[in-house]
């Protein structure tokens, strides 16, 4: 019975893995926020599942913190430019319903 459960549990996360990801906008999005949100997901992806960025819950300010301390870490490959942008996309998220 054990192996069983183990290879139901295998399965459902591989079905789970398969998905596509959840979008950072809605389908409606202005093409500036679409395009933000693009350069987000390629930053933030290099080192998050962009599940966690989706599920993540931040004031602009706690984004703003969380942005500036993920461009310190060696290999990021946030620019300067990548902050704003990256905040452009995320503060949109925090004025979508």
């Amino acid at each position: 019975m054990p192996r069983t459960i183990n290879t139901v549990a295998v399965a459902l996360a591989g079905l789970i893995s398969c998905q596509d990801p959840l979008p950072l906008y809605p389908a409606n999005a202005p093409l500036e926020i679409r395009q933000a949100c693009a350069v987000t997901v390629q930053r933030c992806t290099a080192c998050h599942e962009s599940d966690r960025i989706v599920d993540a819950r931040h004031t602009p300010a706690g984004w703003r913190n969380t942005v500036k301390r993920m461009r310190t870490f060696p290999g990021s490959g946030i620019s300067l430019d990548d902050v704003e942008t990256i905040l452009f996309c995320l503060d949109s998220r925090a004025e979508a319903p």
